[in-house]
């Protein structure tokens, strides 16, 4: 199975490692992960291990096409953080920058750095709905999110295209699906509705909010840390409050109370994303399941988890896209998540450096790359 958690590890070598608990319970110690007791297969052994450092691999001299390796050794730098990274590239201390954030890398796009590369990423940005009936926000009143209509009325009054022309910035495609299109051939699902803002008052006022009128302030929140979610949520609140006449305040907190209010289930409106784990359509439909631990939504009906169990069972390639494309279907109509955009890939690195190419899982073969002098 191509994800990390299911790779088969070399049970000879971890041998001497594992321990046994008075319940007969194995176990074992993670020094079997460090070099020099690590056993690996690929093209690069990893020699050194720095925690918080730097990692070294260097030729496996096992490997079975050890002549076709260009270089002799590869040297990763762990930086604190993003500009400390970017510091690095731009005095020439590395020679690739795999991963640049969009507050460093949107400058850089303007200046037409040509050393700037951009792929599109197996990714979602969206607005994660709290679909509960209640929700602590607002204390007993009843969630006007946990409305269908409601939901479907801000993602038709969103204007997408503004989203990532004037804050993101960096190429990224307007999100009409949950799951990023183009990458399974065979693989189609209903979007969601487009930007109607006629219809999105009209579906509003349905569901007892005309004009607004008696929709309780609510809050989208986000990672403090983040300024590109800080401008989305400002953007979309004042969407919202412009077009659809309801109260959105943007809350920006510190990363850790963001995870446990999104984990938990403690608010109304959030950012957030899911990158693909494995390149299958169900790493997406999965987290939407009413089991599924990394569903945050209060979302997950019988016909969904139906959908997705058959799936699972269907022998067939064509047959198991379709029920998964009805199964996101059922994500881009009803609304659990408000998608966004879709995310690009960001990396730097020189011409002289070859053999590197940009994907849409930022996985990188070193068997064919090189460096020119």
């Amino acid at each position: 199975m191509a994800f990390p958690t299911f790779y088969p590890r070399h049970a000879a070598s971890m041998a001497r490692f594992k321990t046994t608990d008075d319940k007969g319970r194995a176990s074992y110690s993670p020094e079997y992960t460090r070099p020099p007791q690590v056993v690996t297969n690929g093209p690069f052994a990893l020699v050194k291990w720095e925690p918080g450092r730097l990692l070294r691999m260097e030729q496996n001299a096992h490997y079975w096409d050890k002549a076709a390796l260009k270089l002799k050794a590869v040297e990763m730098l762990v930086a604190n953080d993003a500009q400390s990274a970017f510091i690095q590239y731009e005095q020439g201390d590395i020679d690739w920058l795999a991963d640049v954030s969009q507050d460093i890398a949107y400058p850089l796009k303007v200046q037409g750095r040509t050393d700037l590369r951009s792929a599109a990423a197996f990714g979602t940005a969206f607005l994660t709905v709290n679909c509960a009936a209640t929700v602590p926000e607002l204390g007993d009143q009843k969630n006007p999110l946990a409305d269908q209509r409601v939901r479907q009325a801000i993602s038709m009054a969103i204007e997408r295209n503004t989203l990532v022309q004037s804050v993101t910035r960096l190429g990224e495609a307007p999100a009409m699906h949950y799951m990023p299109p183009g990458f399974f051939e065979g693989y189609q699902a209903q979007g969601v509705a487009a930007e109607n803002i006629e219809q999105a008052k009209k579906l509003l006022a349905e569901a007892g909010y005309p004009e607004g009128k008696g929709f309780p302030t609510v809050s989208i929140i986000y990672n403090s840390d983040n300024t590109i979610r800080r401008d989305l949520a400002a953007s979309i609140a004042n969407q919202l409050r412009q077009k659809l006449g309801i109260n959105i305040d943007a809350r920006g907190v510190e990363l850790k109370t963001y995870r446990n209010e999104i984990t938990t289930e403690r608010y109304t409106l959030g950012l957030a994303a899911w990158y693909g784990d494995y390149m299958d359509p169900s790493t997406f439909t999965d987290k939407y399941l009413s089991t599924a631990e990394n569903n945050d939504s209060n979302w997950g009906p019988p016909e969904y988890d139906a959908l997705c169990a058959k799936a699972r069972e269907e022998a067939d390639p064509i047959k198991r896209f379709q029920l998964l494309g009805q199964a996101e279907s059922m994500i881009n109509q009803q609304l659990p998540i408000i998608p966004l955009y879709h995310y690009v890939n960001l990396s730097l690195n020189r011409d002289n450096v070859k053999g590197l190419y940009t994907n849409a899982k930022n996985l990188t073969v070193f068997k064919p790359v090189s460096i020119d002098p």
